[in-house]
């Protein structure tokens, strides 16, 4: 199970819209994670969805991102919807199956490719049920300030320099592994998308449309130019949302715990209700 510390107001938005939101690395609260690219206009077209592994309440993150009165809230480490990748059209997309396994992926097709963005693979591929983890997510490694400088220009940097596909010969769950260890008490496990813009001048239905979509997505890597899209709502399982569990904050009050009883009620989540453990002085 993974672990979202957040605002009841925040619960409430999740549970009605049944969607999780994507931010991309320019919005994060660690702002060295956009600036150590060469490119920096690449943080703009990477987006994450932060969680943690840790099942202990970890009272910096109350504080830092629940305020002690919200929630955190706990869900399968798959938490999204399994979108059978038979029903996509093999002319968009080129499908590899093998026999031997079920495919599915998070999306359908008209949100890969939506009127204004493109989701850029793998997270637009086919996945196997014992790959799914680790094709969309990943846990954070932490290091030294001089040692993650290094790994961003060996992993990195090096290879956005290079001329013509400069980002393209990397996968894009490659990115956003790195943290200072500064932040390792957040013990992060996060979900990752490459989200570039759609041109509109790119036609899908013509037969090389995969070239002009490369050269939009340079375009905003090599000419620096500002993305629209500052953030991405990814949809959540219903069963994750019917099992999702909830601990309330250590100051959570009469009323706020009644406020989450009846979201529970209405959305008709079943899983566990649990009052935070922690004991903080006001």
């Amino acid at each position: 199970m993974i672990y979202h510390y957040t605002s009841i107001d925040t619960l409430k938005l999740i549970l009605e819209s049944k969607k999780i939101r994507f931010n991309n690395l320019n919005a994060v609260d660690d702002e060295l994670e956009g600036e150590l690219f060469v490119k920096k206009s690449l943080a703009q077209l990477i987006f994450v969805s932060c969680w943690t592994t840790d099942p202990n309440e970890n009272i910096p993150l109350w504080k830092m991102y629940a305020s002690t009165r919200g929630v955190r809230i706990g869900l399968p480490d798959y938490p999204w919807r399994k979108v059978d990748c038979k029903k996509w059209d093999a002319g968009v997309i080129e499908v590899r199956y093998d026999p031997s396994e079920e495919y599915f992926s998070p999306f359908d097709i008209d949100e890969i490719f939506g009127e204004s963005h493109y989701i850029i693979p793998p997270f637009s591929l086919p996945i196997s049920d014992s790959n799914a983890k680790k094709a969309f997510s990943k846990e954070v490694i932490y290091l030294p300030e001089r040692e993650l400088k290094i790994k961003y220009s060996d992993h990195y940097n090096e290879k956005l320099t290079k001329p013509g596909h400069a980002g393209l010969i990397m996968k894009p769950i490659d990115f956003g592994l790195y943290k200072h260890e500064q932040w390792a008490f957040q013990k992060e496990f996060r979900f990752v998308l490459f989200i570039s813009p759609m041109d509109k001048e790119i036609n899908l239905s013509a037969k090389n449309f995969h070239q002009p979509m490369v050269n939009s997505l340079m375009k905003y890597i090599q000419a620096e130019y500002i993305s629209p899209i500052k953030d991405f709502f990814v949809k959540i399982d219903p069963n994750s949302i019917e099992n999702m569990e909830i601990t309330l904050g250590p100051h959570c009050t009469e009323e706020d715990i009644r406020h989450v009883q009846s979201m529970r009620q209405k959305h008709g989540i079943v899983g566990d209700l649990y009052k935070s453990g922690v004991r903080l002085r006001r």
